[in-house]
């Protein structure tokens, strides 16, 4: 990924057991609470800040030590969100590498999803909810945007809504810049998009990692979170 500016610092520190939460002497300040979520690459953790009391989201990435993609994909958005500063862009905190190559992210705690609210209004969100939450997305997406930034997985399991109704864009997993120098082309991933928001043209031609990568892809994407926050969610995925 062509990222030029320069990156957080990523802690090193020895590390005892895999997964296990609280076992690793950098993450000791941090309570573990509840397992928010897991997919295929992490698990997410709902933790206590010791020392400031806050609640924070600590994401763990399973295979990131030992698998290429899964290690591409964490310093990918460790790397991203320690570029990016944004009200509608969820803030990382800090960042963990073990010496084996573990990654750990510390977020700001989030309460819900987008996913979670269609699952709530199975017929459409309110229209006043929908206008604001959509208007929200597109205020992050084009700050992206401006930055040259794609995100490539937009969907309702990657937006979260803070009580108040504050809309936060989350997993920077496949963000990348709009285009890859041939330098760079080796650390450009070429799978983009859960497949139910890809965009037509994208199914029906897909790109080459050295080409620019469409904008079409986010505007799709954004569309398809507008239709499912005013019909409901029916038959895809979050």
């Amino acid at each position: 990924m062509c990222l030029s500016r320069k990156p957080a610092q990523i802690m090193v520190f020895q590390i005892t057991n895999s997964m296990q939460p609280f076992r690793l002497p950098a993450l000791q300040n941090y309570e573990y609470i509840s397992t928010i979520g897991e997919g295929t690459y992490g698990v997410v953790w709902k933790c206590r800040d010791k020392v400031s009391g806050r609640l924070v989201a600590v994401k763990a990435f399973k295979e990131a030590h030992r698998d290429r993609v899964a290690l591409k994909l964490a310093v990918r958005e460790a790397k991203v969100l320690s570029m990016i500063k944004h009200p509608n862009i969820v803030k990382m905190t800090a960042s963990y590498r073990s010496k084996s190559g573990r990654l750990y992210l510390v977020l700001e705690y989030i309460e819900t999803s987008l996913h979670s609210h269609l699952k709530r209004f199975p017929c459409g969100l309110p229209a006043v909810l929908t206008k604001i939450l959509c208007w929200q997305l597109l205020y992050a997406v084009a700050y992206l945007h401006e930055d040259k930034i794609l995100h490539r997985d937009i969907k309702p399991d990657n937006i979260l809504v803070t009580n108040k109704g504050v809309l936060k864009l989350c997993d920077f997993g496949f963000a990348r810049h709009t285009f890859c120098e041939p330098r760079n082309v080796q650390h450009c991933t070429q799978y983009i998009t859960t497949r139910w928001y890809r965009s037509p043209d994208y199914l029906a031609t897909g790109y080459e990692p050295r080409q620019r990568v469409p904008r079409s892809l986010a505007s799709f994407a954004h569309l398809l979170v507008l239709i499912f926050a005013i019909i409901g969610l029916h038959n895809g995925e979050g």
